[in-house]
């Protein structure tokens, strides 16, 4: 059975939990800008998603999984600089509004290190590439979405010193299979 990350919000989508193996996939998968279980519990959800389009269709699944008093999942990505994770998120309703959340990794496949992935990477503060917060592809322009490696290529970022950072977003396929999905 593959490992799970858990976590749980109130109702007032307050972190209060999350699962004894937090630190370990936190530092793995973030390097340097890992955050520790105890810099995640008490605070809200929302310090955690960074664009405005994730955060409401995070409002929009929350609010649907609370109404209905029933679960939903849907599949993701959370890849590491050295190997694609395929990944399923459970949300599930608690008690007295609460929420919880079980994120299993269900394969991976290992490739050659993307050091743009890398946190600890040196990296223009100035720069952003857009990465789809579940399915990882990146924006090359308004409307295309493409994995990273092709990304690397057609925007050249293979030969410049310094590479942009990662923002988050959701590409259009992704929010629309999670809204069909409600």
């Amino acid at each position: 059975m593959p490992e799970s990350y858990n976590y749980r919000i109130d109702r007032d989508n307050i972190l209060v939990s999350v699962s004894g193996n937090w630190d370990r996939f936190s530092a793995e998968n973030a390097g340097a800008d890992s955050v520790s279980a105890a810099e995640v519990v008490g605070r809200a959800l929302d310090e955690f998603i960074a664009d405005d389009d994730t955060r409401s269709l995070y409002a929009l699944v929350l609010d649907g999984v609370r109404g209905s008093n029933r679960p939903i999942a849907f599949r993701f990505r959370c890849d590491s600089p050295t190997q694609r994770r395929f990944c399923e998120l459970r949300i599930s309703p608690g008690d007295d509004g609460a929420v919880d959340f079980e994120s299993r990794i269900l394969m991976t496949e290992r490739r050659r290190p993307v050091p743009l992935l890398q946190a600890d990477e040196q990296s223009d503060r100035d720069e952003f590439l857009k990465a789809c917060s579940m399915c990882k592809r990146i924006a090359v322009n308004d409307a295309e979405w493409v994995e990273i490696e092709a990304a690397i290529g057609r925007l050249h970022l293979d030969r410049r010193e310094r590479t942009p950072r990662i923002t988050h977003g959701l590409c259009a396929d992704c929010h629309a299979g999670i809204v069909a999905s409600l």
